[in-house]
């Protein structure tokens, strides 16, 4: 199972977790959100990295015209 998948499980299961416990609802639905924005975190950390091997991704020169050489 990746890592995504997991994340999501564990949303899920706070998710569910809120439904059957009335009393601890806004503390689960909390823990849901949190791995929700792991789930973020990943999905962009992953395409970062997609797009560090793409030689397509190159900076061009005037992107660095604001950088002092010397």
């Amino acid at each position: 199972m990746n890592k995504l998948t997991e994340i999501r499980n564990q949303e899920l299961m706070c998710r569910e977790r809120a439904l059957a416990d009335s009393e601890r609802r806004e503390f689960w639905l909390t823990k849901a959100e949190e791995w929700a924005q792991r789930a973020l975190d990943e999905i962009a950390f992953s395409i970062q990295g997609k797009q560090r091997r793409k030689p397509s991704v190159i900076p061009q020169p005037r992107e660095f015209s604001n950088v002092l050489v010397g």
